[in-house]
């Protein structure tokens, strides 16, 4: 109790307080990045590329949700990273992008349990450029590697869904 209690002062004090959320900022500021890279990969244009980044960095919601210690920052960047990788396998037809997006989702998922929706989008692109040679086991057993390092990440990231699942399960519904 009494660590506890000195670990409490600790997280509430301003100086902690203060160096969160520039680590929540800078952290998310890369999907500013992520959002130019994305584009730029997409349509091979540099003012496209850069107008789309331009617009998410100058919108208001954003900086309104970055200054704060919120999931929200967190959640668009590793959303922006999913969908880079999910594009780039397209792009290069190798499914090593896969696991990239399939991290990242798990990742997203954990930041905000919505963000595991970005997992569908890793699915459809692994059965859109799945090798049409392999055996249909070959494919199930891909998508089932994608949708475990999925899952384990999400675990690793959110260790609370096992740890105390009574708790989880109470936040969640």
């Amino acid at each position: 109790t009494k660590n506890n209690d000195k670990l409490r002062r600790a997280v509430l004090s301003e100086d902690f307080v203060l160096k969160s959320r520039v680590v929540f900022l800078l952290v998310s500021a890369l999907a500013v990045v992520f959002v130019y890279v994305l584009v730029f990969n997409w349509r091979r244009s540099v003012p496209e590329a850069l107008l789309a980044s331009s617009i998410l960095a100058l919108s208001w919601e954003v900086a309104y949700h970055l200054r704060w210690i919120a999931p929200d920052g967190l959640l668009m960047m590793f959303g922006t990273l999913t969908m880079l990788g999910v594009l780039m396998a397209f792009r290069n037809g190798h499914r090593r992008w896969l696991w990239l997006s399939a991290i990242t989702a798990g990742l997203a998922c954990g930041t905000k349990y919505p963000g595991g929706l970005f997992i569908v989008t890793v699915v459809i692109a692994a059965v859109q450029i799945s090798d049409r040679n392999d055996s249909y086991w070959l494919r199930a057993f891909f998508f089932v590697k994608l949708m475990l390092a999925f899952v384990v990440v999400y675990l690793i990231s959110s260790p609370g869904t096992v740890l105390e699942p009574d708790e989880w399960y109470m936040w969640l519904s």
